[in-house]
């Protein structure tokens, strides 16, 4: 239902408009082709005179906009559809006074929408950056000094699955009830994917099981990789630019192979 409101505050007059002449065209057409025995119209001073499809279209349009001239009326179960068309009738007119109320506020509640997908998505690149710098130190220094990791940052793969999640979360809400990708520019998106990318590429180059060290270090990153393939797949789903398609099938790739990687290495 949510998802259905908004894609009615998004819809333009125009495409308002239409769709008001195609149900309007659409009951026009029901009553002209109504079986009679069933029901008809018919004219109120002239019960005798031929019915033809432009009196249906008069009437459907007298009967959507609620006007109600009263020059036609309808008999049988053809009541039951002019009834129907009335209530549609009044739901687009309540559509309508709605959008023209709200089309200024609309405008300034689009900027601020967009500015605020602007910053979380930048927000998600820096954690990214911050999580592979920080990484990628204790992978160096796991080299020289294997102890370092146990003692020190065994939550790096917590914070790795937090990110995931959230950013899984934040794609999938943006995508079913906004439109992430008509509202920010590519390059904000393309970033954090590229980093998403690298952290997968350099997991899959460096994971070991002196990395890991615990089960529940190994179930983090195996629900990190399914996080990000989630995320991946509602953007290669929804995007409507190559670009991204390209990006989020390699990370999709790249994520399958981690979880492959991680679910054979034998931690004792």
């Amino acid at each position: 239902m949510n998802k259905f409101l908004f894609r009615v505050e998004q819809a333009s007059f125009k495409m308002l408009f239409t769709v008001f002449a195609l149900v309007a065209i659409l009951f026009a057409y029901i009553y002209s082709n109504f079986p009679s025995e069933y029901g008809k119209l018919n004219f109120s001073y002239d019960s005798a005179a031929e019915i033809n499809f432009w009196d249906c279209l008069y009437f459907s349009v007298v009967t959507i906009s609620s006007l109600g001239f009263g020059d036609y009326y309808p008999l049988g179960w053809l009541r039951v559809f002019v009834g129907l068309e009335v209530v549609l009738g009044l739901i687009f007119l309540g559509i309508l006074v709605a959008k023209l109320a709200s089309e200024k506020s609309a405008y300034y509640l689009k900027r601020l929408y967009s500015g605020h997908v602007h910053d979380r998505i930048v927000g998600f690149g820096v954690g990214l950056s911050e999580w592979f710098s920080e990484y990628s130190a204790i992978v160096d220094s796991n080299k020289s000094s294997p102890r370092l990791f146990a003692d020190k940052d065994e939550n790096i793969y917590e914070e790795l699955l937090s990110i995931s999640i959230s950013i899984r979360k934040y794609i999938g809400y943006e995508v079913y009830f906004g439109e992430l990708f008509f509202d920010i520019s590519k390059s904000s998106l393309h970033s954090p994917l590229d980093k998403v990318k690298n952290i997968i590429d350099y997991l899959n180059n460096n994971i070991s099981v002196d990395l890991i060290k615990t089960n529940a270090n190994k179930k983090r990153i195996y629900k990190s990789a399914k996080m990000y393939i989630t995320a991946c797949k509602t953007i290669d789903k929804y995007a409507n630019i190559d670009s991204l398609h390209k990006k989020s099938r390699e990370i999709i790739k790249s994520s399958e192979k981690l979880k492959n990687k991680i679910e054979v290495l034998d931690i004792k």
